[in-house]
């Protein structure tokens, strides 16, 4: 029954969902960022400095994988990937998928981790 669930919930939230790839992107920051960039960290924001705003591309994400990134990207760079423009029930939010030398990409909600200082230069 949970099952069913969650598959017509993501049949939902896919038909609701709206993505756009771009070529590059000017972040709050002043920064535009492009595909093959390098995007400099700060410290994450999150509980003993995890990350909150770049999680692993996966569904469920344990809390050794958010330790390794806290450890291994702390004040670290990541490389775009892809960037991703993506509109659901009408708020659009841009995501970067960033690469870090770990076998899957990662998330990176651009704007959150802008305002949060997660990704330097931030807004302060």
């Amino acid at each position: 029954m949970k099952r069913l669930i969650l598959i017509v919930l993501l049949c939902i939230i896919s038909i609701l969902a709206h993505a756009q790839k771009l070529k590059e992107y000017k972040a709050s920051n002043g920064i535009i960022y492009h595909p093959g960039d390098t995007v400099k960290l700060g410290l994450g924001s999150g509980t003993n400095g995890q990350f909150v705003y770049m999680v692993p591309n996966m569904l469920n994400s344990s809390s050794t994988q958010l330790d390794w990134i806290k450890r291994r990207l702390s004040r670290g760079n990541v490389i775009i990937k892809k960037i991703k423009q993506e509109e659901t029930i009408g708020m659009t939010k841009t995501l970067f998928y960033v690469g870090a030398g770990a076998a899957y990409n990662l998330h990176l909600d651009i704007e959150a981790a802008i305002e949060s200082c997660e990704v330097k230069p931030c807004n302060k």
